[in-house]
């Protein structure tokens, strides 16, 4: 390995390296074995993502639990749009990959609450999108998640539903908006 060891931060045309591939596909054993200089999990693609991005947008808890424990201040870093790994994990619906990143690494609210460039949070994503509630129901009942964060269209998450409820998006949700509500206004 210590031949190609300078071909493993190498990038191609979209700024990714070995790693990057190996964190894509979920090559566990592959990533452990590319992952010989921590300098390689910082390293950014086109858009901005490291690994960390990469991990959480697909999924791949195992990959987040190993660089959890090698490198706890990974989860600082935003991608080109502002947006840290929970973002991204959110906003594919990654259920496992959200509840990882909130049981285990973030142990402060500020990252939970990490606004990206257009002032979303990770609550603000998954309520524009209008789909998985599971996500959704855990960010909401999380006490360190800001439910009256406001983005820079000036919208809370409350704002957001009633919105896309008069719009026809949330018919069946009334109660639950409701309950909601109520939630926001008691934090």
């Amino acid at each position: 390995m210590g031949k190609c060891h300078s071909t493993l931060s190498e990038i191609d045309e979209y700024g990714w390296t070995p790693l990057h591939y190996a964190v894509h596909f979920g090559a566990v054993d592959i990533f452990q074995l590319f992952l010989i200089d921590s300098s390689t999990a910082y390293i950014r693609d086109n858009e901005g993502m490291s690994v960390i991005h990469i991990a959480a947008r697909e999924g791949e808890v195992v990959i987040l639990e190993m660089l959890a424990y090698r490198f706890p201040e990974i989860w600082d870093l935003q991608d080109n749009n502002g947006q840290t790994a929970l973002h991204l994990a959110v906003a594919r619906g990654k259920l496992d990959s959200v509840k990882f990143i909130l049981d285990f690494v973030l142990s402060h609210d500020g990252l939970i609450n990490q606004q990206d460039n257009e002032g979303n949070t990770a609550l603000h994503l998954k309520t524009i999108q209008r789909h998985d509630h599971k996500i959704f129901e855990l960010l909401m009942k999380d006490s360190r998640v800001d439910k009256t964060a406001t983005n820079m269209e000036g919208l809370t998450v409350i704002d957001i539903l009633l919105l896309n409820k008069e719009f026809g998006y949330y018919e069946k949700l009334p109660d639950r908006l409701m309950e909601m509500n109520e939630i926001s206004t008691a934090c």
